[in-house]
């Protein structure tokens, strides 16, 4: 997802997504029906017409994820997604976040912000000096690190990930794949 939309500053959303369903390869016939879907799932539809320049960082937000999902990922990689949020945009990400986990996506979330991850996650790896732990649940070790790694998955890996140990850190627990609430 783009911090900031460069070039494309000048184009509407709709023209946004149009291009990169092009760039994807997405037939023009088919993509102002994934236009519309990727615009609806992400309850951005009221943006269509808006220059990407004119929106808030939220709305730019949104429609980032909006052209992440044009070609319907199993995986989505986001980096700081709610950086720079006002705290209801951040609210309102990490509800979306949630609607597509539950709709079957993987989603690996990259953040320094620890608190934020643990209100976003199924599950939290560890990532420092080179090291990982196993996912899990655990907080017990978060304040003794700066770099951080953050997934939640809707479904378990085809297999499961080697643990390093840090001396810093006990071991994470032993990771078992996460159930979801009917509340999502």
């Amino acid at each position: 997802m783009p911090d900031s939309f460069g070039v494309y500053d000048q184009m509407r959303v709709w023209e946004y997504l149009d291009f990169f369903g092009a760039a994807f390869k997405i037939p023009r016939k088919k993509r102002k029906d994934r236009i519309d879907h990727v615009l609806n799932i992400t309850e951005a539809e009221y943006m269509r017409d808006r220059f990407v320049d004119t929106l808030s960082r939220g709305m730019k937000q949104r429609v980032g994820i909006a052209r992440t999902l044009m070609h319907d990922p199993a995986v989505l990689l986001l980096d700081e997604p709610a950086n720079g949020l006002d705290p209801q945009a951040r609210v309102e990400m990490r509800h979306l976040l949630r609607r597509l986990a539950a709709d079957g996506k993987t989603i690996l979330i990259s953040s320094h912000i620890l608190p934020e991850l643990a209100q976003m996650s199924d599950s939290i790896g560890i990532i420092h000096k080179g090291g990982s732990s196993r996912p899990g649940r655990s907080t017990r070790c978060w304040p003794s690190f700066s770099v951080t790694a953050c997934w939640r998955s809707s479904a378990s890996p085809a297999r499961p990930r080697r643990r390093m140990r840090s001396s810093r850190c006990p071991p994470a627990p032993r990771w078992t794949p996460p159930t979801r609430s009917p509340e999502g």
